[in-house]
Order: structure tokens, then C-alpha cells, then sequence
């Protein structure tokens, strides 16, 4: 469904979405014939659940994204919706599970680029996924396009206190990943857009970059960027254009390769992008 453009010759017109539609729909009401929540019954998991919540997470991801469809908590598949329910109280699962954003750059790399289809459902997924969604203050909640369950809402405070945590815990580091982007691209280059291991940071641009990362810090553990921020003060006094797009380009570079759960969880990405964001409009850039 998401390899392939919709309508023409290769799509068929709506077939392949209705094809798919009515397999969901049909293991949706399979599931809800088993006890409990998991695909063959019993108190816990099975191998059977443990192989598709992978791809189905990806599925929810790359739908939305490329298509249009929300899948989770649409109304559509309550059975698909209490099976998630069930894995993402479990730890394990909330230790590896990863976030839309995530999913969609990592997807491509593996299995090529998706189609978009042209509806208004497509292209507001796509503005929310791409940046939208990293504005302050977050409105995250059960029912957003990505949405922000339970067992995972730990709260903004939280959030911002991990997202902070691991900043703090690696800050000579992240401060010299994001000075790449004032820096020099790698010689050698990827599939992947956003991977550019060999890329060389700009060193003389590393304290900017670790003065307005210890900025971002507090404000997280304050929970004061709308104010702060829009301020205009971490704009150091008498800094170039040059300079100002100097740390717009560092702190995109940083934002766009913030990943879940590798780096942190679900929620305290989207709080590190969304205050690395309010830096960026202070300094003159756009989200």
C-alpha cells in the first residue's frame, strides 16, 4: 500500500487501500475472538504477538504518514487497539518502542521511499509529522494523530526532566554532534538523509552550541521556553547574521536526528524538539 502511488495504472484507483482495509478489518474481528487481548489467547504474549507489533507500529507510522489513515484509536479496529493497549503496559515493550517520526525516516533506508497520496488527511499528517507537532506548548493526548497513551504520559514535567537528563548526561558530545551542521558534510554519503557519520563538526562553533544547549537545559527543567526563549535572549548580544544562521543550522541538524527510543523516550523527544524549535525562531529560522 505505502511502496505504491495511489490511483493510475499502478494504484488502482482506491483498491489496494480497500484491499487493505478490509484484511485489518478481518484481523481485527479474528482477534477479537481470542481471551484477551493477544492474537492466540492466554495471560501473555505469544511469538505470534512478539513478530507483528514491530511491523504493525511501523504500520501505524507509515500509514498516516504516506497515506492519510490513522489506524490507531480511529474507531475502526477496537481489538487492534486493546492488543496495543496490553503490550505498551508491559516494560520490555516500553523500552523499545519507538515514535512516528522516527519510523518514517528510518523507513525508507530499508525499503525505499513510500507514495503520498493527495488528500487533505495525507498532508496534514505530513505537516504534523514533520514539524508541526514540535510546538510549544505540546498538545499531546490519547487521541492526537500520534497518539500519547498511558502507560507513556508520564506528564510534561517529566518528560522535560528526562529530555534534560539526557542532555546533561552527554553534553560535550551532543554539543559537538550538533556543530556539524555549520561544519563540513562526510566525504561519504548514505541512503539515508539524515546519516552522515563521516561529517566534520565546525570546533571554533562548539561553544555557541554548548551555551545555547545548557539554555535549552534549563528551560527544560524549568518549564519557562515560552517565555524565555521568545524573549530573544539566547541570542548573545552583538552575534552576526552569520552566527544566528550558524546555530539555526546546528540546531535543526540536532532536532531532525533525535530518535526513539535510542536517544529517549516518545515524549521527551517530542519536548527536546519542540524547545530546540523555540531557539530556532528566536535566532530567525523557521519550523
Amino acid at each position: 500500500l505505502v511502496f505504491r502511488p495511489s490511483g493510475g495504472l499502478f494504484g488502482g484507483g482506491d483498491r489496494a487501500k480497500q484491499s487493505f482495509e478490509r484484511t485489518l478489518k478481518a484481523v481485527d474481528e479474528e482477534l477479537g475472538q481470542t481471551e484477551g487481548p493477544w492474537f492466540l489467547g492466554g495471560e501473555d504474549p505469544s511469538i505470534v504477538d512478539l513478530q507483528y507489533v514491530s511491523h504493525i507500529e511501523r504500520m501505524l507510522a507509515s500509514c498516516l504518514y504516506w497515506k492519510g489513515m490513522k489506524i490507531r484509536r480511529s474507531g475502526q479496529y477496537p481489538n487492534l487497539d486493546k492488543w496495543f493497549d496490553a503490550m505498551e503496559l508491559r516494560p520490555s515493550y516500553q523500552a523499545s518502542k519507538s515514535d512516528y517520526y522516527t519510523h518514517i525516516r528510518d523507513i525508507p533506508p530499508q525499503y525505499g521511499d513510500g507514495f503520498f497520496d493527495t488528500n487533505p488527511e495525507t498532508q496534514r499528517a505530513r505537516e504534523y509529522l514533520e514539524g508541526d507537532s514540535w510546538r510549544l506548548p505540546l498538545e499531546l493526548n490519547a487521541d492526537s494523530l500520534e497518539p500519547l497513551t498511558a502507560p507513556f504520559d508520564k506528564g510534561p514535567e517529566a518528560a522535560r526532566l528526562e529530555a534534560a537528563w539526557k542532555l546533561c548526561g552527554n553534553h560535550a558530545d551532543v554539543a559537538q554532534f550538533a556543530a556539524r551542521g555549520c561544519g563540513e558534510k562526510g566525504k561519504k554519503q548514505f541512503q539515508a538523509p539524515l546519516a552522515d557519520p563521516y561529517a566534520v563538526a565546525d570546533e571554533a562553533f562548539i561553544p555557541e552550541m554548548d551555551a545555547a544547549l545548557r539554555l535549552v537545559t534549563q528551560t527544560l527543567i524549568d518549564g519557562n521556553a515560552m517565555d524565555l526563549l521568545r524573549e530573544g535572549t539566547i541570542i548573545r548580544a552583538g552575534a552576526s547574521s552569520q552566527e544566528k544562521q550558524n546555530l539555526v543550522k546546528c540546531l535543526e541538524y540536532l532536532r531532525d536526528r533525535i530518535g526513539s527510543p535510542r536517544d529517549m523516550s516518545f515524549h521527551a523527544a517530542m519536548q527536546l524538539r519542540a524547545h530546540l524549535n523555540e531557539v530556532v525562531l528566536a535566532a530567525g529560522g523557521r519550523v
